[in-house]
């Protein structure tokens, strides 16, 4: 199981609740969700910080950021195989929906893990 904070740090748990390993920090603003895409492959939604990482989450490598950009990220939904985020400009009241697919990040963090292509 996995948890976040506003401390801007992901954990690990087992089933009894035992800590594994320590914090890892993933962002520098509170981290809004932590989420398994696939295998080792988790994403890390911040907030303040507008970031969504894409990590080897056995290796606690930063792979990439699959979206950055924003002021504030508000919201973050999953379900359906999708994963969904609201955002908010710094200025005005524009605010934003992007959806993407987990199979197609999952793809795409693939190719990143230990720095080759990976096939599957």
């Amino acid at each position: 199981m996995m948890t976040c904070g506003v401390n801007g740090k992901a954990y690990t748990w087992t089933r009894d609740g035992v800590l594994v390993g320590t914090p890892h920090t993933a962002h520098d603003a509170p981290v809004r969700a932590v989420i398994q895409a696939g295998g080792r492959v988790v994403l890390t939604v911040g907030s303040s910080d507008g970031l969504i990482k894409v990590w080897d989450w056995e290796k606690k490598r930063w792979l990439f950021d699959l979206f950055s950009g924003v002021f504030l990220i508000t919201t973050v939904a999953t379900g359906f195989g999708k994963l969904a985020i609201s955002s908010r400009e710094k200025e005005g009241d524009l605010h934003q929906v992007r959806v993407w697919n987990h199979e197609e990040i999952l793809k795409t963090a693939l190719t990143h893990l230990d720095g080759e292509q990976h096939v599957e």
